[in-house]
């Protein structure tokens, strides 16, 4: 309990920000903004790589828009909205679907030779989860690598909280609820 004390208080320390000197829309989107920018890092996005983003949202525009900073050279985006459709298209998607008439799935493989390297699952759809999970388990995309520690649950705040803040080699820890997990 108290190592969990220490990580509330080490993370409070941490998160504070001044924003006296940001422009009143720029401080709006800095929450969704931070969140697409370290999604982006965490997909370790290489120059030249193909990304899927499912949800058109602010969060999902500002993930094309990180993505294409990043150097990714396909951005394929599928919402249900032609609107933010078009939004994509104008924030940097070379690639946009509207999902409720194309598979996604299927709109990706017809429009590249190695499906995509990077998926963002932003929209928080089941369904736009699930297709994000087929992209995966056929081999398009590749999540294992991601993975530095897997962890009983009895360990978390030790081998779990505490490595992700003091070890920055750790990127993903998995956390196993029973022993049989694997």
């Amino acid at each position: 309990m108290e190592d969990l004390q220490n990580l509330q208080m080490h993370l409070k320390q941490t998160s504070i920000i001044y924003l006296t000197t940001f422009q009143h829309v720029k401080v709006h989107l800095l929450n969704q903004r931070a969140v697409a920018v370290q999604a982006v890092k965490e997909g370790e996005l290489l120059f030249g790589d193909t990304v899927a983003v499912f949800g058109a949202d602010p969060i999902g525009l500002l993930t094309v828009i990180a993505a294409k900073t990043a150097g990714a050279s396909k951005i394929f985006v599928f919402d249900l909205s032609e609107e933010r459709l078009e939004k994509a298209k104008s924030v940097g998607a070379t690639h946009t679907f509207n999902s409720d008439k194309v598979d996604p799935v299927q709109a990706v493989y017809d429009n590249t030779e190695n499906g995509i390297d990077v998926s963002f699952e932003v929209a928080g759809v089941g369904t736009t989860f699930q297709q994000t999970i087929d992209l995966i388990a056929n081999g398009s995309l590749n999540v294992k690598d991601v993975v530095t520690d897997e962890i009983e649950l009895d360990n978390i705040v030790e081998s779990g909280f505490n490595q992700l803040v003091n070890d920055k080699s750790q990127a993903k820890i998995l956390v196993r609820l029973n022993g049989n997990q694997k």
